[in-house]
């Protein structure tokens, strides 16, 4: 499951077009979200879902008032994303082309088609109230875990026999969708493509893999290459965890346990310890959002005593299950400072000296190269 930013982000971004800002040196990536102007079946108040109508009149207008905001804003995209509904992909084209972007790549993907209305789709909303009641309907249509009926199998409305589908997996194609269902489907794409890409720019602070102690993998995150001024902290914890979803092996039961060495670096944003707090929080907070049953624990080290102080009032804005996992071992952060021995309980020697070997090859790899 998602923290909660990223789960509302994903919700407002099903049914619609999102479109991609990939970062600069100078500025930060951005995430867009547009929504697709009204459809045929909207003007109609029926039931959509993936029944792939065409937009309206008025539609074809909002989509180009939203290009000409776009314009107006001075957003420039490297990647749009769409779904494989036409009413989104129509949007993303008149949105790209009013900013004057229409050579912008675009990506479409089933996995960011709206959700699945399952055998309410066609249906006349009004009368679709009084065939089953008012709370019933609210309940298919609010809540997050109860969908609402199948679709018929064999039905035009079944994506199973829908040529547009031709060639993905039927087994995983839905039959109807709740909201906990469509962001299980689209979390996927974000972590294989979205994620990564959001990232692009930023310093590759997972440096070291190898195994704890008790067995568990280990993964070293270099927090003092963070930069504040490259990208806010949510960003970097999303990239940080597409990066460790995507090296985990999802066929077992893999636990991790993570080392945040603080320790500054030579060429490093080297922030301080006011900084590296909230990062911290931010990336202890998603990693067990997204991992719960993985994440093993999160030992940062070494810990000024002012990051401590402060880590204690931090860790009250935690739920107390991500709170229990962070450990923070005491120590100096400046540069030369040693590893604290206490860190012996979680690695240990030969995964000491290749965290030793690793750390030396990131400070090399960040120098400027001689002309």
């Amino acid at each position: 499951m998602m923290s909660p930013s990223l789960l509302s982000l994903l919700a407002l971004g099903l049914s619609s077009v999102s479109a991609l800002q990939v970062s600069t040196p100078a500025q930060h990536a951005k995430l867009v979200f547009l929504r697709h102007g009204q459809s045929t079946w909207n003007q109609l108040n029926l039931f959509t879902g993936w029944v792939d109508v065409p937009l309206s009149d008025l539609g074809v207008e909002e989509a180009t008032a939203g290009g000409q905001e776009l314009k107006k804003a001075e957003l420039k995209f490297d990647v749009a994303y769409t779904s494989l509904l036409q009413r989104a992909q129509e949007t993303c084209r008149i949105g790209l082309t009013e900013s004057e972007q229409a050579d912008v790549t675009v990506i479409k993907d089933w996995r960011l088609n709206e959700r699945h209305y399952g055998a309410l789709q066609g249906k006349d909303k009004k009368e679709t109230v009084a065939e089953f009641g008012e709370a019933q309907v609210k309940v298919w249509r609010r809540s997050y875990d109860v969908p609402p009926p199948p679709v018929v199998a064999g039905s035009k409305y079944d994506a199973k026999v829908d040529p547009l589908y031709e060639g993905i997996d039927a087994s995983t194609l839905p039959e109807c969708e709740c909201l906990k269902d469509t962001v299980e489907r689209c979390l996927p794409l974000w972590h294989e493509q979205i994620a990564p890409a959001l990232g692009a720019g930023l310093p590759d602070l997972l440096v070291f893999d190898g195994k704890a102690r008790s067995g568990h993998r280990v993964a070293v995150l270099m927090a003092a290459m963070y930069d504040p001024d490259l990208a806010d902290v949510d960003t970097y914890a999303n990239a940080i965890a597409a990066k460790l979803d995507a090296s985990l092996d999802r066929d077992v039961a893999e636990r991790v346990t993570i080392i945040a060495d603080t320790r500054g670096g030579d060429g490093w944003a080297n922030p301080p310890a006011t900084s590296v707090v909230p990062f911290m929080r931010a990336v202890s907070a998603t990693l067990s959002a997204n991992f719960p049953e993985r994440l093993h624990c999160l030992v940062v080290m070494p810990v000024p005593w002012i990051a401590s102080t402060l880590w204690t009032v931090v860790k009250q804005f935690l739920d107390p299950e991500t709170a229990r996992k962070v450990v923070l071992l005491d120590g100096a952060a400046d540069r030369a400072a040693p590893l604290p021995d206490s860190l012996g309980e979680y690695l240990d020697q030969d995964c000491t000296r290749l965290l030793t070997e690793h750390r030396s090859r990131a400070i090399e790899a960040s120098q400027p190269k001689a002309s």
